[in-house]
């Protein structure tokens, strides 16, 4: 009977110890998917902040392009003004 629950104490003692070898790999696996994960997140934001300064530079370069056709807009806009002026001027003394 003693040899028996000692066999039985063996046993569950073996159980353990597998369970516990279980729990290590999975411990392992999981922390190495968490690393990939950092990596990869990491990838992300480097990515995404490549892309943002890549739409700052092209949002820059926009803006000054609409500012360059804002003032050839109004240079025309003065002109034709002028135009217009000259023309009722000249208009009114005839």
């Amino acid at each position: 009977m003693v040899a028996h629950l000692a066999s039985a104490g063996f046993s569950d003692y073996l159980v353990r110890m597998e369970l516990l070898e279980q729990l290590e790999q999975r411990v392992g696996t999981l922390l190495e998917r968490l690393d990939a994960l950092a990596r990869e997140n990491e990838s992300l934001k480097k990515t995404q902040a490549d892309e943002l300064g890549a739409l700052a530079e092209e949002n820059h370069n926009l803006r000054q392009q609409l500012e360059q056709e804002q003032s050839l807009n109004q240079t025309a806009l003065t002109r034709i003004t002028d135009l217009l002026q000259r023309i009722r001027e000249r208009t009114e003394h005839e």
